[in-house]
């Protein structure tokens, strides 16, 4: 597999056609996230490796004549694995195919390593109408923000470290987020309790994560909060996405609240190294 320069993400673009929509990916091969990404041919990608440096994912995409789960093994165990251990960002590498593999070509592509199979939950919002019937009532003593420049540089404001790092990790940098970005959060005097946000915004689709600190949770902040963000989204124009692990679920539960259908379960391959 050779690695690639950020000029070259756009040679991978015709492999992303009809596969599930992670718009983490998306915004790697776009270049508004950051990712590297490994090809069998450089001038002619059959098959693209894109591995999401702010979640650990590692995408393996392509035409399943392309794929060579022995090769692609062979760079896990020798180039990918020991690259992720020197850095000790993670601990874990979750492997998503995103092509028509047989089981076969799945197993071999982690075989000899340590892992285990995990799953996300895809969904999608579907009726606008639905949505401008919900209200957002919002109690005492909480109050409504708009994640805006002069919140995320306000320091005397409790968690927004922790609102700014996840924005950060997600997008090249605030100012890009700002302009673009769209997010809100609920505070309890100068404290964020929750918020929520767009990870991702690729033309006119956006991908939304949600938080809630945990002496807030199970108050139904989270799903206030996300449905002052969908609004907001809709507003704009845009197709909301929701991806969640299958053991979250509060997460689960908020998109069902607001009215979010699942589209599928993507089955994921964890390398623990």
């Amino acid at each position: 597999m050779y690695e690639i320069e950020k000029t070259q993400f756009s040679e991978v673009h015709p492999l992303l056609r009809g596969v599930s929509t992670y718009l983490s990916l998306s915004a790697i091969v776009k270049g508004k996230s950051s990712g590297r990404i490994w090809v069998d041919d450089p001038s002619d990608p059959g098959t693209a490796l894109v591995y999401d440096l702010v979640n650990g994912f590692l995408f393996v995409l392509g035409r399943p004549d392309c794929i060579d789960s022995s090769k692609i093994n062979y760079f896990l165990k020798d180039e990918l694995l020991p690259l992720v251990k020197k850095s000790k960002k993670y601990t874990k590498i979750f492997v998503i195919i995103l092509s028509d593999i047989t089981e076969s070509q799945s197993n071999e592509l982690v075989e000899g390593l340590s892992f285990n199979i995990g799953s996300i939950h895809h969904f999608h919002l579907n009726s606008r109408k639905n949505i401008a019937e919900l209200t957002v009532a919002i109690p005492n003593p909480f109050h409504l923000v708009k994640i805006d420049g002069e919140i995320l540089d306000n320091v005397k404001i409790a968690n927004i470290k922790e609102v700014k790092r996840c924005i950060k990790a997600c997008w090249r940098n605030l100012e890009d987020y700002v302009k673009e970005g769209i997010g809100y959060a609920l505070l309890a005097g100068d404290t964020v309790v929750s918020w929520c946000s767009t990870d991702y915004v690729v033309s006119s689709t956006c991908e939304l994560y949600a938080e809630t600190f945990d002496s807030y949770k199970q108050k139904g902040l989270g799903t206030m909060v996300t449905l002052a963000c969908v609004k907001e989204c809709l507003n704009h124009n845009y197709e909301v996405n929701w991806h969640c692990w299958h053991g979250n679920t509060g997460s689960i539960r908020i998109a069902e609240k607001i009215g979010f259908s699942q589209k599928g379960i993507q089955r994921v391959q964890v390398i623990t190294l």
